[in-house]
C-alpha cells in the first residue's frame, strides 16, 4: 500500500480484523485474501467519503450502515418479501442533514 503516515493506515479494530492463526496454506491465503479485501474497502470509502465532501469519517460510517435494518419475509412458501423498514434511524442514515 502506498501510504506512509500513521493516518493512512487503519487500525485493526476499525475495519474488525485481527491475527487468526492458520497452518494450512489455502487458509492463510484466504486469510490474507480476507485482510487485503477490508483494507481496500476501508480506502474506498474513505476516498468516496472525502471527495464528496462529507465529514464523516469512515469509521462513523459503518456505525451508522451497522445500525440499518433489512427484514425479508417469507410466508409459506411463497416469494420472499424484502424490505428496509421507513424509521426515523434508517432516514437519518440515507438522508443526513
Amino acid at each position: 500500500m502506498c501510504g506512509h503516515d500513521e493516518t493512512e493506515y487503519p487500525l485493526k479494530s476499525e475495519i474488525e480484523i485481527g491475527p487468526i492463526y492458520h497452518r494450512l496454506p489455502e487458509r492463510i491465503r484466504a486469510h490474507a485474501a480476507i485482510c487485503f479485501m477490508a483494507l481496500i474497502l476501508y480506502r474506498v470509502m474513505r476516498s468516496r467519503l472525502r471527495a464528496s465532501a462529507t465529514p464523516i469519517s469512515p469509521e462513523r460510517a459503518l456505525d451508522k450502515l451497522r445500525r440499518i435494518q433489512h427484514h425479508q419475509v417469507t410466508v409459506n412458501n411463497t416469494q420472499p418479501v424484502t424490505a428496509c423498514p421507513r424509521s426515523t434511524r434508517n432516514t437519518q442514515i440515507f438522508c443526513p442533514r
